[in-house]
């Protein structure tokens, strides 16, 4: 007999994803009541909107113990789907909060 996931499996991977790379990116292993607050930030619209990639998708700044996190957000699915590193250059990123590597990055002088 199996047994079935709660989320959906986009949903699964979305938030396994997001807790990858935060701890990547910013050193941070999130449980399930932190997630929950990095979530509840955006919803109650305590974090500061960075960007609107689409429809569904937009990035925010949250703070955790006083540091700025920058995440993407999916209002679809109410979930996080990634954290981005600090200051990333937005204009470099495609619909899907991914970093386009094969945008012409101007040249240094």
């Amino acid at each position: 007999m199996s047994t079935k996931r709660l989320t959906d499996d986009k949903t699964y991977a979305e938030r396994v994803h997001f807790k990858k790379r935060l701890r990547e990116r910013y050193g941070i292993r999130c449980n399930q009541n932190m997630y929950r607050s990095f979530v509840g930030q955006v919803k109650r619209g305590i974090s500061t909107l960075i960007l609107k990639q689409s429809n569904t998708r937009s990035v925010h700044e949250i703070s955790h113990d006083g540091k700025p996190i920058w995440v993407v957000y999916d209002r679809k699915r109410k979930e996080l789907c990634t954290a981005l590193p600090y200051n990333t250059d937005v204009g470099m990123l495609d619909e899907r909060g991914k970093v386009n590597l094969s945008m012409e990055v101007p040249a240094c002088a």
